[in-house]
């Protein structure tokens, strides 16, 4: 189900623009050209990323152990208390993939971001 969460005009590049949907707080964060959802609580320490930031991301060098690029087009959500960092394509956190922060998929229509809080 889709839910009106804000106006596309009210958010900042690359940074989070906290609302309440349904209950609950979920952080909006436009990041080139695409609008991302998550839960706006760190699962780390249960902080908001009210004040975190994003920056690109980082990849596997294709056949080399321990080789890392940095990726301009992998979007990373850094909390802004411990710095722990979450891929907001796939909420799972860069250093250790058992951890996630929850992500809704969005749409934005007639200038309104809408985000599924169905599952």
């Amino acid at each position: 189900m889709l839910v009106d969460a804000c106006s596309v005009a009210e958010l900042v590049e690359a940074h989070p623009t906290v609302v309440k949907v349904q209950g609950r707080e979920i952080a909006v964060v436009p990041w080139r050209g695409e609008i991302h959802a998550v839960r706006n609580i760190c699962p780390h320490q249960t902080q908001s990323f009210a004040c975190a930031h994003v920056r690109s991301g980082f990849a596997a060098v294709p056949g080399e152990i321990g080789q890392l690029v940095v990726d301009g087009d992998e979007p990373v959500l850094v909390c802004p208390v411990h710095t722990w960092a979450f891929n907001l394509r796939s909420g799972k956190c860069v250093v250790d993939e058992s951890l996630r922060v929850r992500r809704y998929d969005t749409a934005v229509v007639d200038g309104r971001v809408l985000v599924d809080v169905s599952a």
